[in-house]
């Protein structure tokens, strides 16, 4: 993976060797971002599997009924938080890997925003949190059901782990100007304007965040509206919280669906 280089070559040659020179520095910006991807990932397992074994360590030591239930108890809330973090991982390789761009289609986001309430809806009961949901039809945009399905998924998630017990969480779905508009707003701690644009970095979490996560929800976010060629923002909600909106092109200006990866 060597730049080609020569010295004068003819207009014809050159051509071919800038297209080639191309090819390979994109080879070589991706086989560096997959080594990146792969040392932040094993940082990031390792914490969580070290807590998993500390956790057994303590049930197999237990001296009592209730010491073992409680040692068990801490053991299933570490492997659950292991195996969200290993799938969010698998959803951002899959994501960067070329198999992305599959089937192409007119996907319907007020169907998916039900369904995903759903996935979510243990979460909201847990914490107490009213999540209510408006979607207008028809929402359709161009893209894979799959990926848009995890964008609404993760962006569910993150506004209900970050809203205090209690609070509310409002999601819709509806047609605009210029396309399809998912809005996400929460009753949390909100997002700093600083840290707006780092939030969408993998494994980067806000300065002195408690509500536990991986860093990757909102990076998944990202990806995909990257991969439908929409755009994301975080704003200030009114009376406070986070409000983030999901702009989708029309069907007709998303060109020839997902960008390559």
């Amino acid at each position: 993976l060597e730049p080609l280089s020569l010295v004068n070559p003819p207009q014809e040659v050159r051509l071919m060797v800038d297209a080639l020179n191309e090819l390979i520095a994109r080879q070589l910006a991706l086989l560096a971002g997959q080594q990146d991807f792969m040392a932040d990932a094993a940082h990031e397992l390792r914490t969580p599997l070290l807590a998993v074994r500390l956790q057994l360590q303590l049930l197999e030591r237990a001296g009592s009924e209730q010491e073992r239930a409680e040692a068990l108890g801490e053991l299933k809330l570490g492997m659950a938080r292991t195996t969200t973090l290993v799938e969010r991982l698998l959803a951002v390789a899959r994501l960067d890997s070329s198999s992305v761009g599959g089937a192409q289609e007119p996907v319907e986001l007020t169907g998916l925003l039900e369904r995903s309430r759903l996935e979510v809806a243990t979460l909201a009961q847990e914490r107490a949190i009213d999540l209510h949901i408006e979607a207008e039809s028809p929402a359709n945009v161009l893209g894979e059901a799959r990926s848009l399905s995890s964008l609404i998924v993760n962006l569910l998630e993150n506004a209900l782990r970050y809203t205090p017990e209690g609070g509310r969480v409002f999601a819709s779905v509806g047609a605009t100007r210029t396309g399809v508009r998912l809005t996400v707003i929460d009753t949390g701690p909100g997002i700093p304007a600083s840290e707006r644009a780092r939030v969408f970095e993998r494994f980067h979490r806000v300065p002195g965040t408690k509500a536990p996560g991986s860093g990757l929800g909102l990076a998944i976010v990202k990806r995909v509206a990257d991969l439908h060629r929409a755009t994301v923002n975080i704003d200030d909600a009114p009376g406070g919280g986070a409000l983030i909106t999901v702009d989708f092109p029309t069907l007709h200006e998303s060109g020839h669906g997902l960008r390559p990866a």
